[in-house]
């Protein structure tokens, strides 16, 4: 199977709400250079999601932390005092060490690191690792399609680590050794900012991703009632999102609502955004004040049917 096939397989077994995952590996050059990320480099990821390569190296990877987990920069003499006396991710710095040095970290083979949604890549071939962002009910799927052919007890493992620990340095390690261990992520408070908040990383390192890709059609994300029931639901939900994200403007966007037809005009809030599960079950008071929804549906309007709320037209 190639990448472009199994990113057909992935979206026919779930979806296209979940979204396609990332392949990562190390190049001579870049596919697509991005300015420095200051910070944690799983800003840039976004694009990637997207569609557009992410190359990263040594010179615009801004967080020290991110250089030394790739394998661009030694451990900077800092990491286990803030790691433990400053972030207070450990209990003391030598537990830091203890860590890093089971990583068996070892320098980037390559100058650049590149992340590639699985459809706009060529192959496999070279690939350190497959990253899924995903929310539980794909996780569900995921996990399970991942221990269908191993009972091993860490067929999947959620070890401690930062963003980029949990899933370069750990599939990068598993890869090397020919390892099957999957890898959830993404539970480092630092990186949270830049994800979804219903989302967790999931990383199939190579050594383990072909095997799985074997698998896959055998498993049940293929012609099983109870899976056929998450994935409709996985993409209703997508629906959802899809308006709230709608809701998180930037400041320079806001704008206010119609006053006509409404008891008190209404600002989107500082680039803040509305829970869905608020919208659709009217919790936000300030956002129903709506007498006539039929005098406002081309401007933004939130229908009242049964006592729930559902969004129609924001913002259009």
């Amino acid at each position: 199977m190639d990448a472009k096939e199994f990113a057909s397989a992935y979206g026919e077994a779930f979806g296209p709400a979940a979204g396609l995952p990332l392949l990562f590996w190390y190049s001579d050059g870049p596919v697509r250079a991005v300015p420095k990320v200051e910070g944690c480099f799983f800003k840039a990821l976004a694009e990637a999601r997207e569609g557009s390569a992410v190359s990263l190296n040594a010179a615009n990877i801004g967080c020290g932390g991110g250089k030394f987990y790739t394998g661009f920069s030694p451990m900077p003499e800092f990491v286990p005092q803030f790691v433990s006396l400053k972030e207070r991710y450990k209990r003391t710095p030598e537990m830091v060490l203890e860590f890093i040095a089971a990583l068996d970290l070892r320098p980037a083979p390559k100058a650049w690191l590149e992340f590639v949604r699985a459809d706009v890549a060529e192959t496999f071939d070279g690939a350190e690792g497959v990253l899924f962002f995903a929310a539980p009910d794909a996780l569900a799927g995921l996990v399970t399609w991942a221990t269908f052919d191993n009972n091993a007890a860490d067929a999947v493992a959620s070890p401690f680590g930062s963003g980029c620990s949990s899933v370069v340095a750990q599939a990068v390690q598993e890869n090397r050794n020919g390892g099957r261990r999957c890898f959830l992520g993404l539970f480092d408070p630092s990186v949270r900012p830049w994800v979804e908040p219903d989302v967790l990383s999931f990383v199939v390192p190579m050594s383990r991703f072909r095997e799985m890709c074997g698998m896959m059609r055998a498993s049940c994300l293929f012609g099983t009632h109870a899976w056929d029931k998450v994935r409709e639901r996985i993409n209703k939900m997508n629906l959802w999102k899809k308006e709230e994200r709608r809701w998180c403007l930037p400041a320079a966007e806001r704008v206010e609502w119609p006053t006509s037809g409404l008891s008190r005009s209404w600002r989107v809030r500082d680039s803040k955004c509305m829970p869905w599960q608020a919208l659709r079950w009217g919790r936000w008071s300030a956002a129903c004040m709506l007498r006539d929804t039929s005098k406002h549906s081309r401007s933004g309007c939130i229908r009242s049917i049964n006592t729930r709320f559902s969004v129609w037209s924001i913002l259009r």
